[in-house]
């Protein structure tokens, strides 16, 4: 029994059979990943989906990409199935979380592929689809330069790892890829450096799927820079080192805003054109009925009238050539070149989307510092409530500039008033404090120290308040990282957003001129085919 080509099915060798050892694109030869580094190099370098072909005794679709220069006879073909490049974005979305990864066609969900694998022409239709986007991800990616030199898209068209991706997906680098992407350097992930496992965990923030983090609901950038400015203000009021990352550029603010008017806009274009094409099949259909109804109607009065006869007949024949001009507008050009750049364009917003949500979780990490380090003075207040500013004079014997910086605040207002609240003064309460502390032991032993008189004597208390310190260290280190790094997260995704911008721009321009052309080209040859018609008429 035959079955419907399985396009969905998941990374399994086996299923490839032997189909590649005397395949005619398959190059067994050992210097395959030097020419691959060699095209990769090329500045007249070439890719695209050469075609689509079902595998030996399977059911699996594959889709062989052409990696050619342009300028000489060198190549390399290599097969890979839907699943394979879902896989590879994914990684690589992971390995450049600042970078805007081109899009792939979405995965079907299960009744829309039954439906598909039930109608033969739909599901032609859907690996043709499939087919032009593939080709376009490949021509975009490797238009980002700096990506052909990356080691995981040089094993993605190897041939050598065409049996075996679940090997590249366990190497290096994705090998070397934490858990989860916020305990990671945002410019290099695979960075080795421990404090960023020590970074403060938001549980919205799950498995790593950048691809779709723009369905999260998330603050506006600009309500995140007034936060950041109070936050600033906190700072300065608690004589805190002054910060490197203190707002978000405006530019970026706006481009939040641009990104989410041009998502409003493509949405309603994307309904309105599968609204163009329904109109455009229902046209076709008439105009099918319509030119064989009047062939089947000049035959009928061909005895009767044959002058009247023969002019039925070339409006027929007008009318077949308009519709095969008409078909192959909708089908050559307004889908593939119009409907679906459309919806890649609708795509890469959500993309850049899923960029600026990626910087809100960083941000939202460096506030959950800050109140952090908020709350821990806020023990430290607590568990000195019992002295007289005066009394505070020994804690300068720990010789810690954060301690020092709390005890000059108090006594520059003279006295200290009980159950005063440093993080309150932040904004905020002590149960919000808990809550974001990265070290549930960390706020259990601060808590249990602010119940516990402090005195000059008191050794237990000083111990305390050295652990605390040292608390407070290791936040100050954080914060150092995080201030180090959202600066340069800042300038790279405001660097990308721009280039962003351009890439936007430059598909725009070519969509609208493929459009006019192909629209101008169908009125000019229905147009030239009503010019005859009338001729014959006239005659």
């Amino acid at each position: 029994m035959d079955h419907p080509f399985d396009i969905e099915q998941d990374n399994n060798p086996s299923l490839y059979g032997n189909s590649f050892q005397d395949d005619q694109y398959f190059n067994k030869s050992l210097s395959v990943s030097s020419t691959l580094h060699k095209l990769l190099a090329s500045s007249t370098l070439q890719i695209e989906i050469a075609q689509t072909e079902k595998l030996i005794n399977s059911n699996i679709i594959v889709y062989l990409i052409k990696v050619f220069d342009s300028e000489t006879t060198d190549h390399i073909i290599v097969k890979r199935r839907y699943s394979e490049f879902k896989s590879f974005r994914d990684n690589l979305l992971k390995l450049y979380p600042t970078k805007l990864i081109p899009p792939i066609p979405e995965k079907h969900s299960l009744l829309s592929y039954v439906l598909n694998s039930i109608n033969a022409n739909n599901e032609v239709e859907l690996i043709g689809f499939r087919k032009r986007f593939f080709n376009q991800f490949m021509i975009d990616l490797i238009a980002v330069r700096f990506l052909n030199s990356s080691p995981f898209l040089q094993k993605f068209l190897d041939p050598n790892y065409e049996l075996c991706w679940n090997n590249a997906l366990n190497e290096s680098p994705i090998s070397n890829l934490p858990k989860s992407l916020l305990l990671s350097n945002p410019l290099d992930p695979t960075d080795q450096n421990g404090l960023y496992l020590l970074l403060p965990k938001i549980n919205s923030f799950h498995n790593n799927n950048l691809s779709e983090l723009y369905k999260l609901n998330l603050d506006p950038l600009s309500h995140m820079n007034d936060s950041l400015l109070r936050l600033s203000n906190q700072i300065n009021f608690a004589k805190f080192p002054v910060n490197e990352f203190v707002t978000i550029p405006t530019n970026i603010i706006n481009f939040e805003t641009y990104i989410l008017h041009n998502l409003k806009i493509l949405k309603n274009l994307h309904k309105y054109n599968a609204g163009h094409i329904k109109n455009f099949k229902l046209l076709l259909s008439i105009m099918i009925n319509l030119g064989g109804n009047l062939n089947n109607f000049s035959l009928e009065i061909y005895e009767l009238n044959t002058h009247l006869s023969n002019l039925i007949e070339k409006f027929g024949s007008i009318i077949d050539l308009n519709f095969l001009n008409f078909e192959n507008f909708l089908f050559e050009n307004f889908i593939p070149h119009w409907h679906e750049t459309i919806t890649q364009l609708y795509q890469y917003f959500n993309i850049a989307l899923n960029l600026l949500n990626f910087y809100k979780y960083k941000i939202l990490q460096f506030k959950i510092l800050f109140n952090t380090k908020f709350a821990i003075f806020n023990q430290l207040t607590n568990l000195n409530t019992s002295l007289s500013v005066n009394d505070l004079n020994h804690l300068n014997e720990l010789n810690s500039p954060s301690i020092n910086n709390l005890v000059k605040s108090y006594q520059s207002r003279g006295s200290l008033r009980t159950k005063k609240s440093w993080f309150r003064v932040f904004g905020g309460s002590n149960a919000t404090a808990a809550s974001s502390l990265p070290s549930p032991a960390l706020s259990a032993k601060a808590n249990n120290s602010s119940s516990t008189p402090s005195t000059p004597d008191n050794p237990d208390a000083r111990i305390k308040i050295e652990y605390l310190e040292r608390e407070l260290n290791k936040l100050d280190q954080l914060i150092d990282l995080m201030n180090h790094d959202l600066v340069s997260l800042t300038k790279e995704i405001d660097h990308n957003l721009g280039e962003f911008a351009k890439l936007i721009e430059k598909k725009w321009l070519e969509v609208f001129l493929n459009f006019i052309q192909s629209t101008k080209q169908l009125f000019i040859e229905n147009l030239s085919n009503w010019q005859e018609f009338k001729d014959a008429f006239e005659c």
